[in-house]
C-alpha cells in the first residue's frame, strides 16, 4: 500500500481479490482552504454475483443455473434473469450510498427496446429455481436501451441498496428477441454480473448540518412560534403528522429582565431548551430593538440607538436599531457577555445569526455614506461578536450569515460577508408572493446560483446553505410544494428549509399549501431528524 499525501487530498487504495472478486477503494478528502466541511471518506465496493440463473415459461420445469448465459425477454417477458449479491464492508452510517448493477451484454439492442431491472426477494429463489417458483417482480428500478454487444450494460439500483446485506434483482426485456448476458459460469468472458456500491462517510462536521445529505424541515409561524403546537399524529388543517426538524427564534438585545446588577436576557427560554432536545434551533439576535433600546445594562451605560422613522423608511426597518459600529467597538460588550454566557449554558447546539438580511437593512438607503458605513460596520460587528463568544468559551454555536438574497448590488454581500473563518452557514430568505417564478426551484435558485458562481468566493461554496424564511403566493403554493423535494435535490447544498407563515401576509399558508408543505416532507430527503 502506498500513501500519497497532498495539501487537499490524501488517498488510500486497497484492492482485495476474493472468490466473489470484491474490490475496495477508499479515498479521503479534506475541504478546500477556507472551508469548514468535515473531511469525507469515500469508498467503492465492486462485488460479483454469488448466485445467478434465468427462468423461462418455455420450459417451466427447467433449471438454468448451470448455464453460461443469463437470458431475458421475448414476447410477454417469458424469460427473466435473476442475480444475487452479498454486500459487506459498507461502514455503519455511510451516506449517501449509491449502487450500479453491471451486466456483460452479449446482445445488441435497439433504441426502441427497453431492458428493465426490478427488485425481487432474495430469499425466494436459488440457482435451481424454475419458472413456476420464480419470485414476483418488485419495483422497477432502472431501464436502459441500446445495449452493446460485448460491453457492460449499467443500471442504477441505488433505491434498493442502502448498505450491507443480500440484494437480488430480476432482469426483464420487452422485445421479440431475447437478450443474453454473461453468467458466473461464462469462463470465456470472465465478466459475471457485478454490483458497484459507492458510499461516503464523514467525521464531525463543524457546520452542524444533516449528516447524510437532505435538508432539515422547519416552520416559523407568527402569532405562535412554538412548532410543537403544529405537530400531531395525522395531517390536519394546522397539524403535520411528524416532528419538525428545525425551528426559528427571533430575539433582540433589548429583551432584558431583572434589575441591576442582576439583569440578564430572557432568551433562550426554557421552552427553547425543550424543543431543541430533538430539533435544531436557528436563533437570530436582531439588530432592531423590540420596543425601545436599553440605555444601560447592570450599571453600564449603552450607546443611543439609531432611529429610522421618516417616510422613506420601509415598514420592516422603522424603529430603534443598535448601530453595528457601536457593537464592533465593544460598547455593547456587557450585554454581549451576558448573551454569550446564556448561550454557553444552553444544553444543545444553536445555529446563530446576527441581525439578518443586511441587504434589506441598507438597500433602501439613499444616503450612500450611511449605506457604506452600515454595511462595513456589520462585518466588523459580526467578527467582534464571534471573537467575544469564542473568548468566553462558547463552543455550541454555529454561525449563520443570513441575507434576503434579492438585491442586485453584489457589493452589499461582498462588503458585509464576515469571512470564511467566521461563518458555518450561508442562508437567504426567498419569497415569490406573486407566483412569478414558476417553481420552487426557480425561487430557491436565484441566490443559490450566485453563490455557486463565486459571489462570496470559493470558500463560501463549502458552507452549508439554508433557507431561513420562505414564502409563496397563495395561488402557487400547492404547485410549488408538489415538487419541493425534487427541486431541493437539484440544490443539494441547501441543508435546511423553514417556511415563514404569517397569517395576515400574501404568502400565508392556505389549507392546500399547508397540506402541500406537509406532504413534501414525506420524502426521505426531508426526513433528516437531528
Amino acid at each position: 500500500m502506498r500513501v500519497v499525501s497532498r495539501p487537499v487530498l490524501a488517498a488510500f487504495a486497497i484492492v482485495i481479490a476474493l472468490a466473489t472478486a470484491v474490490v475496495l477503494v477508499l479515498v479521503r478528502t479534506s475541504p478546500e482552504p477556507g472551508g469548514t466541511a468535515a473531511p469525507v471518506t469515500t469508498g467503492t465496493l465492486v462485488t460479483r454475483t454469488v448466485e445467478d440463473t434465468y427462468v423461462t415459461a418455455l420450459d417451466e420445469a427447467a433449471s438454468r443455473g448451470g448455464e453460461s448465459r443469463l437470458r431475458a425477454g421475448a414476447p410477454g417477458q417469458e424469460r427473466q434473469a435473476l442475480v444475487k449479491f452479498a454486500i459487506t464492508g459498507v461502514p455503519s452510517g455511510a451516506c449517501p450510498v449509491t449502487a450500479r448493477l453491471r451486466l456483460w451484454s452479449h446482445t445488441a439492442t435497439g433504441a426502441d427496446t427497453a431492458t428493465t431491472v426490478h427488485t425481487v426477494d432474495a430469499a425466494r429463489w436459488r440457482e435451481n429455481t424454475v419458472w413456476r417458483d420464480r419470485p414476483s417482480l418488485g419495483e422497477a428500478l432502472s431501464a436502459a436501451d441500446s445495449l452493446p454487444a460485448g460491453g457492460w450494460a449499467v443500471f442504477d439500483v441505488s433505491r434498493a441498496v442502502t448498505g450491507n446485506g443480500t440484494f437480488s434483482f430480476a432482469v426483464a426485456h420487452a422485445a421479440s428477441e431475447p437478450v443474453d448476458f454473461a453468467a458466473r459460469e461464462d469462463r470465456d468472458t470472465g465478466h459475471p454480473a457485478e454490483l458497484e456500491v459507492r458510499y461516503a462517510t464523514a467525521g464531525p462536521d463543524d457546520r452542524l448540518a444533516p449528516a447524510c445529505g437532505g435538508a432539515w424541515w422547519g416552520l416559523y409561524r407568527s402569532g405562535n412560534a412554538d412548532v410543537g403546537a403544529y405537530e400531531g399524529d395525522e395531517l390536519g388543517d394546522r397539524t403535520v403528522p411528524r416532528r419538525f426538524d428545525a425551528f426559528r427564534r427571533y430575539y433582540s438585545l433589548s429583551q432584558i429582565t431583572g434589575t441591576a446588577p442582576e439583569q440578564t436576557l430572557i432568551w433562550p427560554t426554557a421552552r427553547d431548551v425543550e424543543l431543541a432536545r430533538d430539533r435544531i434551533l436557528f436563533l437570530q439576535i436582531d439588530g432592531r430593538c423590540f420596543g425601545s433600546c436599553p440605555s444601560s445594562f447592570n450599571g453600564h451605560a449603552l450607546p443611543e440607538p439609531a432611529t429610522f422613522d421618516d417616510s422613506e423608511t420601509p415598514p420592516d426597518f422603522t424603529g430603534e436599531w443598535i448601530r453595528p459600529d457601536d457593537v464592533a467597538e465593544g460598547r455593547f460588550d456587557p450585554l454581549l457577555n451576558a448573551a454569550a454566557d446564556r448561550l454557553k449554558a444552553f444544553p444543545g447546539e444553536i445555529v446563530l445569526d446576527l441581525s439578518s438580511e443586511i441587504d434589506t437593512q441598507v438597500d433602501w438607503m439613499t444616503d450612500r455614506e450611511l449605506r457604506t458605513s452600515w454595511t462595513a460596520g456589520y462585518k466588523r460587528m459580526w467578527q467582534h461578536v464571534h471573537d467575544l463568544f469564542a473568548a468566553r468559551g462558547v463552543t455550541n454555536v454555529r454561525w449563520n450569515y443570513v441575507v434576503g438574497g434579492f438585491s442586485g448590488d453584489d457589493s452589499i454581500y461582498t462588503a458585509s460577508y464576515p469571512g470564511d473563518a467566521y461563518v458555518d452557514w450561508i442562508s437567504w430568505d426567498p419569497y415569490d408572493n406573486g407566483c412569478s417564478y414558476g417553481s420552487a426551484h426557480a425561487v430557491l435558485n436565484r441566490f443559490y446560483a450566485r453563490l455557486e458562481a463565486g459571489l462570496l468566493g470559493p470558500g463560501a461554496r463549502n458552507k452549508a446553505y439554508g433557507i431561513m424564511e420562505l414564502g409563496f403566493g397563495k395561488a402557487c403554493q400547492e404547485t410549488y410544494f408538489r415538487n419541493l423535494a425534487g427541486d431541493l435535490k437539484r440544490l443539494p447544498k441547501i441543508r435546511a428549509i423553514l417556511y415563514f407563515d404569517r397569517p395576515s401576509a400574501e404568502y400565508a399558508l392556505t389549507p392546500e399549501g399547508w397540506r402541500g408543505y406537509a406532504n413534501a416532507a414525506r420524502d426521505p430527503y426531508l426526513n433528516r431528524h437531528p
